[in-house]
Protein backbone atom coordinates (compact mmCIF):
# COMPACT_ATOMS: atom_id res chain seq x y z
CA UNK A 1 0.00 0.00 0.00
CA UNK A 2 1.25 3.51 -0.83
CA UNK A 3 0.73 6.34 1.61
CA UNK A 4 0.56 9.76 -0.08
CA UNK A 5 1.42 13.01 1.63
CA UNK A 6 -0.14 15.77 -0.50
CA UNK A 7 0.81 19.41 -0.21
CA UNK A 8 -0.72 22.48 -1.70
CA UNK A 9 0.22 23.02 -5.34
CA UNK A 10 0.99 26.64 -6.09
CA UNK A 11 1.84 26.55 -9.77
CA UNK A 12 -0.58 26.25 -12.68
CA UNK A 13 -0.45 25.53 -16.39
CA UNK A 14 1.62 22.67 -17.71
CA UNK A 15 3.01 21.96 -14.23
CA UNK A 16 -0.40 21.56 -12.66
CA UNK A 17 -0.55 17.81 -13.06
CA UNK A 18 3.02 17.33 -11.85
CA UNK A 19 2.49 19.42 -8.76
CA UNK A 20 -0.76 17.69 -7.89
CA UNK A 21 1.05 14.36 -7.71
CA UNK A 22 2.01 12.99 -4.28
CA UNK A 23 4.65 15.27 -2.82
CA UNK A 24 6.46 12.52 -0.92
CA UNK A 25 5.55 8.86 -1.36
CA UNK A 26 6.72 5.82 0.53
CA UNK A 27 5.81 2.17 1.05
CA UNK A 28 6.82 2.16 4.69
CA UNK A 29 8.88 4.19 7.13
CA UNK A 30 12.00 2.30 6.03
CA UNK A 31 11.40 2.43 2.26
CA UNK A 32 12.34 5.00 -0.30
CA UNK A 33 11.19 8.64 -0.06
CA UNK A 34 11.57 10.86 -3.13
CA UNK A 35 12.33 14.51 -2.38
CA UNK A 36 11.43 17.38 -4.71
CA UNK A 37 14.61 19.43 -5.05
CA UNK A 38 14.42 22.96 -6.50
CA UNK A 39 17.12 25.08 -8.11
CA UNK A 40 16.51 28.43 -9.82
CA UNK A 41 19.76 28.27 -11.83
CA UNK A 42 20.09 26.67 -15.26
CA UNK A 43 19.88 22.88 -15.70
CA UNK A 44 23.56 22.66 -16.69
CA UNK A 45 24.88 25.03 -14.05
CA UNK A 46 28.17 24.05 -12.45
CA UNK A 47 26.90 24.48 -8.91
CA UNK A 48 23.75 22.48 -9.55
CA UNK A 49 25.62 19.56 -11.10
CA UNK A 50 28.87 19.46 -9.15
CA UNK A 51 27.79 20.61 -5.69
CA UNK A 52 24.02 20.23 -5.25
CA UNK A 53 23.40 16.98 -7.12
CA UNK A 54 26.81 15.45 -6.38
CA UNK A 55 26.19 15.97 -2.66
CA UNK A 56 22.66 14.57 -2.84
CA UNK A 57 23.97 11.55 -4.76
CA UNK A 58 26.36 10.83 -1.88
CA UNK A 59 23.54 11.11 0.63
CA UNK A 60 21.28 8.83 -1.41
CA UNK A 61 24.06 6.25 -1.77
CA UNK A 62 24.42 6.06 2.03
CA UNK A 63 20.70 6.08 2.84
CA UNK A 64 20.26 2.29 2.70
CA UNK A 65 17.70 2.65 -0.05
CA UNK A 66 15.42 4.95 1.94
CA UNK A 67 15.98 8.13 -0.09
CA UNK A 68 15.84 9.44 -3.64
CA UNK A 69 15.20 12.83 -5.19
CA UNK A 70 13.71 14.46 -8.25
CA UNK A 71 15.58 17.52 -9.46
CA UNK A 72 13.78 20.64 -10.75
CA UNK A 73 16.35 23.14 -12.13
CA UNK A 74 15.76 26.33 -14.09
CA UNK A 75 13.16 27.69 -11.68
CA UNK A 76 10.56 25.04 -12.59
CA UNK A 77 9.08 25.13 -9.08
CA UNK A 78 9.53 28.90 -8.83
CA UNK A 79 12.23 31.00 -10.45
CA UNK A 80 12.39 34.07 -8.21
CA UNK A 81 15.66 33.88 -6.20
CA UNK A 82 14.04 35.85 -3.36
CA UNK A 83 11.36 33.17 -2.90
CA UNK A 84 13.45 29.99 -2.73
CA UNK A 85 13.32 29.68 1.06
CA UNK A 86 9.56 30.23 1.00
CA UNK A 87 9.19 27.38 -1.52
CA UNK A 88 10.66 25.07 1.11
CA UNK A 89 8.82 26.56 4.08
CA UNK A 90 5.48 26.34 2.23
CA UNK A 91 6.10 22.79 1.02
CA UNK A 92 6.24 23.56 -2.70
CA UNK A 93 9.68 21.92 -2.66
CA UNK A 94 11.34 19.70 -0.10
CA UNK A 95 14.71 21.36 -0.65
CA UNK A 96 16.02 24.40 -2.53
CA UNK A 97 19.17 26.35 -3.31
CA UNK A 98 18.89 29.58 -1.28
CA UNK A 99 20.89 32.82 -1.28
CA UNK A 100 19.87 34.48 2.00
CA UNK A 101 21.23 37.84 0.83
CA UNK A 102 18.33 37.95 -1.64
CA UNK A 103 15.72 37.78 1.14
CA UNK A 104 15.24 41.44 2.13
CA UNK A 105 15.64 42.33 5.79
CA UNK A 106 15.51 38.79 7.17
CA UNK A 107 19.08 37.49 7.42
CA UNK A 108 21.32 40.54 7.71
CA UNK A 109 23.91 38.92 9.98
CA UNK A 110 24.48 36.18 7.39
CA UNK A 111 25.80 38.94 5.12
CA UNK A 112 28.91 39.66 7.20
CA UNK A 113 31.15 37.76 4.78
CA UNK A 114 30.10 40.15 2.04
CA UNK A 115 32.49 42.63 3.68
CA UNK A 116 35.50 42.76 1.34
CA UNK A 117 38.61 41.49 3.08
CA UNK A 118 36.95 39.81 6.06
CA UNK A 119 37.75 36.40 4.57
CA UNK A 120 40.58 35.95 2.09
CA UNK A 121 39.30 32.66 0.68
CA UNK A 122 36.06 30.74 0.43
CA UNK A 123 37.67 27.90 2.39
CA UNK A 124 38.11 29.97 5.54
CA UNK A 125 34.93 31.96 5.00
CA UNK A 126 32.65 28.97 4.54
CA UNK A 127 34.02 27.04 7.52
CA UNK A 128 33.75 30.20 9.64
CA UNK A 129 30.14 30.63 8.52
CA UNK A 130 29.30 27.07 9.53
CA UNK A 131 30.90 27.52 12.96
CA UNK A 132 29.34 30.91 13.70
CA UNK A 133 25.93 29.53 12.71
CA UNK A 134 26.38 26.54 15.02
CA UNK A 135 27.18 28.97 17.84
CA UNK A 136 23.76 30.56 17.39
CA UNK A 137 24.97 34.06 16.50
CA UNK A 138 23.15 34.31 13.16
CA UNK A 139 19.42 34.67 12.54
CA UNK A 140 17.56 31.35 12.88
CA UNK A 141 15.76 29.93 9.85
CA UNK A 142 12.22 28.91 10.70
CA UNK A 143 10.38 25.93 9.28
CA UNK A 144 13.43 24.12 7.92
CA UNK A 145 16.35 21.95 8.89
CA UNK A 146 19.63 23.43 7.66
CA UNK A 147 21.57 20.66 5.92
CA UNK A 148 24.07 22.52 3.77
CA UNK A 149 25.80 25.82 4.60
CA UNK A 150 28.65 27.19 2.53
CA UNK A 151 29.67 30.24 0.50
CA UNK A 152 30.41 31.33 -3.01
CA UNK A 153 34.00 31.78 -4.08
CA UNK A 154 35.36 35.33 -3.79
CA UNK A 155 33.36 37.75 -5.93
CA UNK A 156 35.12 39.85 -8.58
CA UNK A 157 34.11 42.42 -11.19
CA UNK A 158 32.83 41.22 -14.57
CA UNK A 159 31.82 43.97 -16.96
CA UNK A 160 30.96 44.80 -20.55
CA UNK A 161 33.52 47.64 -20.67
CA UNK A 162 37.29 47.51 -20.10
CA UNK A 163 38.69 48.04 -16.60
CA UNK A 164 42.20 49.41 -16.96
CA UNK A 165 42.25 51.08 -13.54
CA UNK A 166 40.00 51.64 -10.55
CA UNK A 167 38.95 54.91 -12.18
CA UNK A 168 37.18 52.91 -14.89
CA UNK A 169 34.77 51.55 -12.26
CA UNK A 170 33.59 55.03 -11.31
CA UNK A 171 30.07 55.83 -12.45
CA UNK A 172 29.44 52.31 -13.70
CA UNK A 173 26.25 50.50 -12.76
CA UNK A 174 27.24 47.29 -10.97
CA UNK A 175 24.99 44.71 -9.36
CA UNK A 176 25.95 42.52 -6.40
CA UNK A 177 24.30 40.41 -3.72
CA UNK A 178 24.68 42.13 -0.36
CA UNK A 179 24.58 45.49 1.43
CA UNK A 180 28.28 45.13 2.26
CA UNK A 181 29.11 44.84 -1.43
CA UNK A 182 26.89 47.81 -2.26
CA UNK A 183 28.69 49.89 0.34
CA UNK A 184 32.05 48.92 -1.16
CA UNK A 185 30.82 49.76 -4.66
CA UNK A 186 29.83 53.21 -3.43
CA UNK A 187 33.29 53.68 -1.92
CA UNK A 188 34.78 52.81 -5.32
CA UNK A 189 32.60 55.37 -7.07
CA UNK A 190 30.34 52.84 -8.79
CA UNK A 191 26.54 52.96 -8.82
CA UNK A 192 25.13 49.91 -6.96
CA UNK A 193 22.17 48.26 -8.70
CA UNK A 194 20.38 46.18 -6.09
CA UNK A 195 17.36 45.09 -8.12
CA UNK A 196 19.13 42.73 -10.52
CA UNK A 197 19.51 39.14 -9.31
CA UNK A 198 22.16 36.66 -10.35
CA UNK A 199 19.92 34.90 -12.85
CA UNK A 200 19.01 38.26 -14.40
CA UNK A 201 22.51 39.73 -14.64
CA UNK A 202 23.49 38.43 -18.08
CA UNK A 203 20.33 39.78 -19.72
CA UNK A 204 20.65 43.10 -17.88
CA UNK A 205 24.24 43.45 -19.05
CA UNK A 206 23.28 42.54 -22.61
CA UNK A 207 20.56 45.19 -22.62
CA UNK A 208 22.80 47.79 -21.02
CA UNK A 209 20.67 48.07 -17.90
CA UNK A 210 23.82 47.44 -15.88
CA UNK A 211 27.48 47.59 -16.82
CA UNK A 212 28.67 44.69 -14.73
CA UNK A 213 28.21 42.29 -11.87
CA UNK A 214 30.05 41.08 -8.78
CA UNK A 215 30.32 37.28 -8.98
CA UNK A 216 32.81 34.51 -8.59
CA UNK A 217 34.11 32.78 -11.71
CA UNK A 218 31.97 29.72 -11.13
CA UNK A 219 28.77 31.76 -10.95
CA UNK A 220 29.61 33.60 -14.18
CA UNK A 221 29.36 30.24 -15.93
CA UNK A 222 26.25 29.08 -14.06
CA UNK A 223 24.36 32.30 -14.77
CA UNK A 224 25.76 32.81 -18.31
CA UNK A 225 27.51 36.06 -17.53
CA UNK A 226 30.46 34.66 -19.50
CA UNK A 227 28.37 35.15 -22.64
CA UNK A 228 28.33 38.94 -22.25
CA UNK A 229 31.18 40.02 -19.94
CA UNK A 230 34.48 40.76 -21.66
CA UNK A 231 36.43 42.45 -18.85
CA UNK A 232 37.34 41.28 -15.38
CA UNK A 233 38.96 42.75 -12.29
CA UNK A 234 40.02 40.29 -9.59
CA UNK A 235 39.49 42.63 -6.68
CA UNK A 236 38.24 40.80 -3.55
CA UNK A 237 34.60 41.83 -3.17
CA UNK A 238 33.44 39.41 -0.50
CA UNK A 239 31.54 36.15 -0.27
CA UNK A 240 27.86 35.21 -0.34
CA UNK A 241 26.29 32.71 2.04
CA UNK A 242 24.55 29.76 0.35
CA UNK A 243 22.08 27.27 1.85
CA UNK A 244 20.46 23.91 1.20
CA UNK A 245 17.54 23.72 3.67
CA UNK A 246 14.95 20.93 3.87
CA UNK A 247 11.33 21.41 4.92
CA UNK A 248 11.05 20.65 8.65
CA UNK A 249 8.03 18.35 8.27
CA UNK A 250 9.72 16.45 5.48
CA UNK A 251 12.84 16.06 7.60
CA UNK A 252 10.80 14.71 10.50
CA UNK A 253 9.15 12.17 8.19
CA UNK A 254 12.40 10.68 6.86
CA UNK A 255 13.53 7.23 7.91
CA UNK A 256 16.46 7.19 10.30
CA UNK A 257 18.94 5.83 7.69
CA UNK A 258 18.10 8.80 5.44
CA UNK A 259 18.58 11.26 8.31
CA UNK A 260 21.86 9.63 9.27
CA UNK A 261 23.08 9.83 5.67
CA UNK A 262 22.33 13.57 5.65
CA UNK A 263 24.06 14.02 9.00
CA UNK A 264 27.15 12.21 7.72
CA UNK A 265 27.40 14.49 4.71
CA UNK A 266 26.34 17.78 6.35
CA UNK A 267 28.05 20.20 8.73
CA UNK A 268 31.71 20.93 8.10
CA UNK A 269 32.04 17.78 5.98
CA UNK A 270 29.61 19.26 3.46
CA UNK A 271 31.10 22.74 3.72
CA UNK A 272 34.60 21.49 2.95
CA UNK A 273 33.35 19.40 0.04
CA UNK A 274 31.38 22.30 -1.40
CA UNK A 275 34.11 24.93 -1.20
CA UNK A 276 36.67 22.60 -2.76
CA UNK A 277 34.36 21.97 -5.69
CA UNK A 278 33.50 25.65 -5.96
CA UNK A 279 37.16 26.67 -5.92
CA UNK A 280 38.03 24.14 -8.61
CA UNK A 281 35.16 25.35 -10.78
CA UNK A 282 36.03 29.01 -10.34
CA UNK A 283 39.71 28.42 -11.13
CA UNK A 284 38.89 26.33 -14.20
CA UNK A 285 36.42 28.85 -15.60
CA UNK A 286 38.79 31.75 -15.00
CA UNK A 287 41.41 29.87 -17.02
CA UNK A 288 38.91 29.35 -19.83
CA UNK A 289 38.11 33.06 -19.92
CA UNK A 290 41.78 34.03 -19.76
CA UNK A 291 42.39 31.97 -22.91
CA UNK A 292 39.77 33.86 -24.91
CA UNK A 293 41.28 36.37 -27.30
CA UNK A 294 38.92 39.25 -26.53
CA UNK A 295 38.89 39.07 -22.73
CA UNK A 296 40.73 41.66 -20.65
CA UNK A 297 41.87 41.51 -17.01
CA UNK A 298 42.88 44.35 -14.73
CA UNK A 299 46.52 43.99 -13.72
CA UNK A 300 46.35 43.81 -9.92
CA UNK A 301 49.63 45.54 -9.13
CA UNK A 302 50.74 46.48 -5.61
CA UNK A 303 49.68 50.03 -6.42
CA UNK A 304 46.18 48.89 -7.38
CA UNK A 305 45.96 46.80 -4.21
CA UNK A 306 46.99 49.77 -2.09
CA UNK A 307 44.51 52.09 -3.80
CA UNK A 308 41.71 49.56 -3.39
CA UNK A 309 42.51 49.01 0.29
CA UNK A 310 42.49 52.76 0.93
CA UNK A 311 39.09 53.21 -0.74
CA UNK A 312 37.37 50.48 1.28
CA UNK A 313 39.17 51.06 4.58
CA UNK A 314 36.72 50.85 7.48
CA UNK A 315 33.96 49.40 5.32
CA UNK A 316 33.05 47.01 8.14
CA UNK A 317 31.84 49.96 10.20
CA UNK A 318 29.22 50.73 7.56
CA UNK A 319 27.94 47.16 7.72
CA UNK A 320 27.91 47.17 11.54
CA UNK A 321 26.16 50.55 11.60
CA UNK A 322 26.47 50.92 15.37
CA UNK A 323 24.43 47.74 15.96
CA UNK A 324 25.81 45.81 18.94
CA UNK A 325 24.62 42.43 17.63
CA UNK A 326 26.25 42.98 14.25
CA UNK A 327 29.40 44.09 16.03
CA UNK A 328 29.39 40.83 17.98
CA UNK A 329 28.91 38.82 14.79
CA UNK A 330 31.70 40.67 13.01
CA UNK A 331 34.07 40.26 15.96
CA UNK A 332 33.28 36.56 16.15
CA UNK A 333 33.95 36.07 12.44
CA UNK A 334 37.32 37.79 12.86
CA UNK A 335 38.20 35.50 15.76
CA UNK A 336 37.00 32.29 14.07
CA UNK A 337 38.80 33.09 10.83
CA UNK A 338 41.99 33.76 12.78
CA UNK A 339 41.52 30.39 14.46
CA UNK A 340 41.09 28.67 11.09
CA UNK A 341 44.21 30.36 9.73
CA UNK A 342 46.08 28.99 12.75
CA UNK A 343 45.08 25.50 11.70
CA UNK A 344 42.20 24.91 14.10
Amino acid sequence: MTINLNRRAVLTGSLGVALSMPFVSRLSAQERVTLRVANFSAPNSYIGTNVYRAWLDRVVADSEGTLDYRYFPGGVLGGNPTQQLKLVQDGVADMAFVLPSYIPGSFNKWGALGIPGLANTADEGAIALQRVYQEGLLEPVEGVEMLGIYTSAIAHFHTTMPIRSLADIEGKRITGTSPAQYAALTRLGAVPEGNVRANEAAEAMSRGTVDGVLMDYMATQSFRVDDVATAHANLPMGLSALWYPINAATWASLAEPAKEAFRTHSGEAFTQFAVEVMRAGADANEAVLAARPNESFLDITPEVQEEFAAKIAGIEDEWIGGDSERQAVYDRFVAVIADIRAGN
